[in-house]
This record gives C-alpha cells, sequence and structure tokens, in this order.
C-alpha cells in the first residue's frame, strides 16, 4: 500500500510542475493601452483570405491566439462555391499591429481540408 501511495504523489508531483510550465510559457496578454484586439486581427486576415479565395464565405469565428508583441494567430475555415459545389478549405494567418496603427497579414497559407 505503501507504494501505491507514493506512486500517486508521484504522479500527482509531475502533474503540478507540468501545469506550472505551461502555464508560464503562455504568451504576455495584449498590453493595456495598445489599440488592437483579435477581433480586429481576424478582420484583416479574411480580407487576405478573400483576395486569395474568389467568393470566400466564412461558416465559423476564426479560432485568434495572441503570440505576443502584437502579433495574432488565426486558425479558421473558408468555404468557396466551385463547380462541383462547395469546396471548405483551412487557413493560418499572422497578422501583426503595426506602429503605423494598423494590421499587416504577415504570413497566409490555405489548403483544402478534404
Amino acid at each position: 500500500m505503501n507504494s501505491k501511495l507514493r506512486w500517486s504523489a508521484a504522479i500527482g508531483g509531475g502533474t503540478l510542475v507540468l501545469l506550472y510550465l505551461t502555464l508560464n510559457s503562455l504568451p504576455d496578454p495584449p498590453p493595456t493601452g495598445i489599440e488592437h484586439t483579435a477581433d480586429e486581427a481576424a478582420v484583416e486576415c479574411e480580407q487576405a483570405v478573400a483576395d486569395e479565395v474568389a467568393g470566400a464565405h466564412f461558416p465559423f469565428p476564426a479560432t485568434a491566439t495572441y503570440l505576443g508583441d502584437a502579433e495574432y494567430r488565426l486558425d479558421g475555415t473558408v468555404e468557396a462555391e466551385a463547380s462541383g459545389g462547395v469546396v471548405r478549405s483551412n487557413y493560418e494567418c499572422f497578422v501583426r499591429f503595426s506602429e503605423a496603427n494598423r494590421y499587416r497579414t504577415d504570413s497566409l497559407t490555405v489548403w483544402q481540408s478534404h
């Protein structure tokens, strides 16, 4: 019974260490006083996707991740009409808020999901 207790304590301690390391590795949230938001970054990203995909339609909101240093990564889904029906693709873009108080898409990747 004693070895089971030690084993449980070791697993619990390891889990706490992993949780601590995960939380400390997350980027800082956007600083206050800076006029950028994930919603505005998503608008910039969707415009970049629409420039690449004719007739783009966004059935779901993108998932935005703040990466720090006024940069966001957005992952989402885009649909477009094609001769055989609707084609669904995934996209990932990196958007940065510049010192000129505007958004800029640094990178965009679009790929067909299936």
